[in-house]
C-alpha cells in the first residue's frame, strides 16, 4: 500500500494541474475577448473620425464664403427701352435706405408688354456664388436669381427663386452657382399707388470669388 504522504502528494499535484488549465482558459478566454473588443472600438474610432474630419472640411467651406464685391450693376430690360438706369446703383450702395425700381405700370404682367425685367450684376470676372440677400420693397415680388457668363436672358440660368417676397429675403441655390453676371429678375410685381411696380433696395451677393 503507498504511503499516506505520496497519496496527499499525488492530489496536490493533480489540484495544481487543474489550477493550472482553468487559468490558462482564463487568460485565453479573455485575450479573445479583448481582441474582439478592440475591433470593434477600432471601426467606431474610425467612423467618428472621418465625421470630424467632413464636419472640419465643412467649417473650412464656410470659413471661405463671404461678401462678394460688385464691379458693376445696370437695369436689364431685354423687352424695353430701360428701368429707371440711372438709379440701378442705389442696388448695392450699401445704404437700405435708397433704392431702385421698376417702371410704373398701369396693368399686372408688366402692361401686358414684358415677361420681366431686373438688375444684373457683373462681378467683373467668374464668382461662385452661394446666397444672395435682397431687400426688396412693399407689396410682394416674384423673383428669380439668374447665374452665368453672358449677359443673355437665355444665357443666364436660374439657381432659385422666391415668390411673394417682401423685405429681407435671402435665396440660396441648391448648389454653388459659377459664373461672372448675377441676375436679379422680376416675373411679377406687385400693384402700389398708381399702378404695378417692384423695388429693391439692396442686393448682397455671398461667395467665392
Amino acid at each position: 500500500r503507498p504511503p499516506r504522504g505520496g497519496n496527499r502528494t499525488l492530489v496536490r499535484v493533480l489540484m495544481g494541474a487543474a489550477a493550472l488549465i482553468v487559468f490558462v482558459g482564463v487568460v485565453v478566454g479573455a485575450w479573445h475577448f479583448g481582441s474582439a473588443m478592440n475591433d470593434g472600438s477600432g471601426q467606431e474610432g474610425t467612423e467618428a473620425g472621418n465625421t470630424t474630419d467632413d464636419g472640419d472640411s465643412k467649417d473650412e467651406d464656410s470659413a471661405d464664403v463671404a461678401a462678394l464685391t460688385p464691379s458693376s450693376i445696370s437695369d436689364f430690360d431685354p423687352q424695353g427701352d430701360g428701368e429707371h438706369p440711372d438709379n440701378a446703383p442705389f442696388a448695392i450702395d450699401g445704404d437700405p435706405s435708397t433704392d431702385w425700381s421698376t417702371q410704373t405700370y398701369k396693368g399686372e404682367n408688366f402692361g401686358g408688354y414684358k415677361s420681366g425685367v431686373g438688375l444684373i450684376i457683373d462681378m467683373g470676372g467668374p464668382v461662385e456664388v452661394h446666397s444672395a440677400d435682397i431687400e426688396l420693397g412693399p407689396g410682394g415680388s416674384d423673383v428669380e436669381l439668374r447665374v452665368g457668363d453672358e449677359k443673355s436672358l437665355d444665357a443666364l440660368q436660374t439657381v432659385g427663386e422666391a415668390q411673394g417676397a417682401a423685405g429681407a429675403t435671402t435665396i440660396e441655390p441648391d448648389d454653388p452657382a459659377k459664373g461672372r453676371y448675377v441676375l436679379v429678375w422680376f416675373t411679377d410685381i406687385p400693384q402700389v399707388d398708381g399702378g404695378w411696380r417692384g423695388s429693391i433696395n439692396e442686393i448682397e451677393l455671398h461667395g467665392k470669388s
